[in-house]
């Protein structure tokens, strides 16, 4: 079932997409279903590619890339997150918050770099750099545009630091650590959870460098991978969307890759 939804012309996306300079040539239309999956496979059809996920589906939201970059972006949503939607919504929000930044990052990346055509099967190295750093980046900005949305002109207060000490900070650090403490998981899941990690811990960061700088509140098992994870970190934060960073970025997730193996075989 496919929900009507009036999404992009609502203001609070409208003055997102006009902050973060959304070009005015990208095409966006969001579906709201309650089977994303099934909707994924369809919109994939009418563009004959093949089904990419191993895993059933199950996220809030996911973004299908046309053929070209003048085609239509479709941005699918579960209907279970928006059922009796409101505005102030802010969960909701972020999610299509997500979404949009990953619809700008790859209308700019193949616009760039591969001649307006979204073809996965070119250039794989540096696509595999840069969808990573677009999780790093989705993930940032959707989780900072949330807080301002939950806590205003509290956002840098004690209150703030305080809760993210006690109750998020301890959460997500014991997420990440199960997770490269788990020898039977996928280390391209490993990755993907990482970006997310690292994207909230950057807009921690920005909030309360005095607390965060240095990536001093890093759970311990992550600092097994040091100094990778510090220069992986430094890349993905100051990346400026240049062709060679994103090759930095996919060699340094390689050599992720490869200590995460040597840590996990040396446990047996």
């Amino acid at each position: 079932m496919i929900i009507e939804n009036n999404f992009l012309e609502c203001d609070i996306i409208k003055l997102f997409m006009k902050n973060y300079d959304f070009p005015k040539e990208l095409k966006i239309k969001i579906i709201v279903t309650d089977d994303i999956e099934r909707e994924y496979k369809k919109q994939l059809k009418k563009l004959n590619k093949s089904y990419d996920y191993i895993s059933p589906i199950n996220f809030n939201g996911l973004t299908c890339v046309p053929n070209k970059i003048d085609e239509d972006t479709i941005i699918l949503i579960n209907s279970d997150r928006v059922i009796n939607l409101k505005d102030n919504n802010c969960e909701v929000i972020c999610t299509l918050f997500h979404e949009l930044i990953h619809a700008k990052d790859y209308y700019i990346y193949f616009k760039n770099y591969c001649s307006g055509i979204y073809d996965s099967s070119k250039d794989r190295g540096n696509q595999y750099g840069f969808m990573y750093w677009s999780e790093f980046n989705a993930k940032k900005i959707s989780y900072y545009e949330y807080c301002k949305l939950i806590h205003g002109e509290k956002i840098n207060s004690k209150e703030e630091l305080n809760n993210i000490l006690k109750n998020e900070l301890p959460i997500k650090n014991k997420e990440i650590e199960d997770l490269l403490k788990n020898e039977d998981a996928d280390v391209e899941d490993i990755i993907y959870n990482l970006m997310f990690y690292l994207g909230r811990y950057s807009v921690w960061e920005k909030l309360f460098p005095e607390e965060f700088n240095n990536n001093q509140k890093l759970p311990k098992e992550m600092l097994k991978y040091e100094p990778l994870i510090t220069e992986l970190y430094k890349s993905l934060k100051n990346n400026s969307e240049k062709i060679e960073e994103y090759m930095e970025i996919r060699k340094l997730l390689n050599y992720f890759k490869g200590i995460w193996i040597n840590i996990s075989t040396s446990k047996n």
